[in-house]
């Protein structure tokens, strides 16, 4: 009888014993942003009177914080364990809002505000992911349609599409960032040049 009440009593450390070690360690999550570099920026001296920066759109592709990438021409990947800290087009249209306060694009109107020479600056982000179909060249991709309008009629004053494809020296999620991040400057320097030129009538 304490032979079989000893057994009983080894069997659940020897279970324990076996199967501890078949517990699998995952990896653990790694949160990143998007970020630009602002010595890039000059000044637009108030082109537009007012305006407004509405959060932007995003493609369903890209709209979750999970990195995208496509390894073939039809083989897509999220990854589960590295990922934006903040919803990529929350990021983004943070962005493009100290971009324009910084080079005085305009007078930043209140939402109440409605006037004749309000000026609304929009976009849609329609990619963004790394691009490793070749594992030697891979590419940090990131695409963005900006629009400018006139708020007394909906008439677009500016409209812009970029697309940046950044070669990036490895596959890992910060060589990854940091080429959006090289990517979002070029396209911010390439707008402001833009706008510089722009004549409002």
């Amino acid at each position: 009888m304490k032979q079989l009440l000893l057994l009983f009593i080894l069997i659940p450390f020897f279970c324990l014993s076996c199967f501890g070690g078949l517990t699998k360690e995952y990896p653990s999550k790694r949160y990143y942003l998007i970020t630009v570099d602002t010595s890039q920026f000059g000044k637009l001296n108030k082109k537009f009177p007012y305006v407004k920066i509405n959060k932007f759109k995003i493609s369903n592709l890209y709209e979750s914080k999970n990195f995208i990438y496509k390894n073939s021409q039809v083989n897509y990947e999220s990854d589960f364990y590295n990922e934006f800290l903040v919803f990529p087009v929350s990021n983004i249209s943070e962005i493009f809002s100290q971009w324009a306060d910084q080079v005085e694009l305009g007078l930043i109107s209140p939402n109440t505000f409605d006037n004749e020479k309000l000026y609304i600056l929009s976009g849609n982000v329609t990619s963004l992911y790394g691009d490793f179909t070749n594992v030697q060249k891979p590419y940090a991709v990131l695409g963005i349609d900006v629009y400018i309008l006139r708020a007394s009629d909906n008439g677009i004053v500016y409209r812009g599409k970029f697309e940046q494809k950044v070669q990036i020296s490895k596959t890992d999620p910060e060589s990854l960032v940091n080429g959006w991040n090289e990517g979002l400057t070029n396209i911010l320097v390439i707008l402001e040049s833009d706008l510089s030129k722009l004549n409002i009538k």
